[in-house]
């Protein structure tokens, strides 16, 4: 008898794991329980149910970190009063050229706007109508929040464009986008294409043009400083000019990678005989023809009267 009123004594006094695990659970649901009476007075943002790529660029958004400046719209006392809610902020995702103030203006939303004026297709189109932006998307996460994804374009090279032919960036779709600053195309290769293009507007050959000058790097070529584009039907195809070199190199249309592996093989041997050529044409299966410049008029008679020797460009030794 003393001996089971010990066991129930201890039994009061000591909880068994079953009874210690129900009062943890106990525990983390009022805890829980009390998390959720703190939000209960804050506003909560509607949930999206719409596409992953939604998902994506809020992520990536939160993840940069990157909210408009303060160009951009703000809260009005109609918001702090429970009036109709005005745009708080853009957050926006994927600047590199552009700023905050170039896209905040590009929106087309004015200061304090109204939800019905917050339309994310609208914006959209007013942003890629903007040169600089390739495409965009738009998502509005609240009344007050709108989310913003731009891809920009990236400049590879420069193409007279226009009625003036004035010079434009252009992109790897080939489109003259913008006019051309001395800050922004130091370094690009220049585009001359046959026709004119027009400015705005994507154009095969430009596109071509500009793939080819961003192929010569993968075969240890500098980028060229010029890629002449002959018009369709014309054999010469491409013909490019690398700085450092008087020679212009015709690579044709077909079998441009074969014709840029020897390009560089005919560089790597630094022959004296392409350092002087004026045209090297490299639309013949493994060889290169070399043209030299032809000489100065008159040159090629007084090299008759002097017994046919060739002018020579070298000074006297004495």
């Amino acid at each position: 008898m003393r001996g089971r009123r010990r066991r129930v004594t201890a039994g009061r006094g000591a909880l068994t794991r079953t009874e210690r695990a129900s009062q943890a659970r106990r525990q983390r649901a009022l805890a829980h329980l009390e998390r959720v009476r703190g939000h209960a007075g804050s506003p909560r943002e509607p949930r999206f149910r719409g596409a992953v790529a939604v998902a994506a660029l809020l992520a990536s958004s939160v993840a940069a970190g990157a909210l408009f400046g303060p160009s951009l719209v703000t809260a009005t006392s109609g918001w702090l009063s429970g009036a109709t809610p005005r745009l708080k902020a853009i957050r926006v995702h994927g600047l590199e050229r552009l700023s905050a103030g170039e896209i905040a203006a590009a929106t087309g939303l004015a200061r304090g706007a109204t939800p019905a004026e917050v339309v994310p297709g609208e914006v959209v189109e007013r942003l890629e109508a903007h040169s600089w932006v390739a495409a965009a998307r738009a998502v509005r996460l609240s009344s007050r929040t709108l989310l913003v994804d731009v891809r920009e374009r990236v400049p590879l090279a420069v193409a007279p464009a226009g009625k003036d032919e004035s010079p434009f960036l252009v992109d790897a779709t080939g489109t003259p986008f913008t006019s051309a600053a001395a800050a922004t195309s130091e370094g690009l290769p220049r585009l001359v294409p046959a026709t004119a293009v027009a400015p705005g507007e994507p154009d095969d050959a430009l596109a071509a043009a500009v793939a080819l000058a961003q192929q010569l790097p993968a075969f240890g070529l500098a980028v060229p400083t010029q890629v002449r584009i002959a018009a369709a039907g014309d054999p010469l195809g491409f013909v490019v000019h690398l700085s450092g070199l008087t020679a212009r190199f015709v690579l044709g249309r077909e079998d441009l990678d074969d014709r840029l592996a020897g390009l560089a093989r005919l560089l790597a041997a630094n022959l004296v005989e392409t350092a002087k050529a004026t045209s090297v044409d490299l639309r013949f299966a493994d060889q290169a023809v070399l043209r030299k410049r032809p000489p100065p008029k008159g040159a090629a008679q007084v090299a008759a009267e002097r017994g046919g020797a060739a002018p020579s460009n070298t000074r006297p030794s004495g």
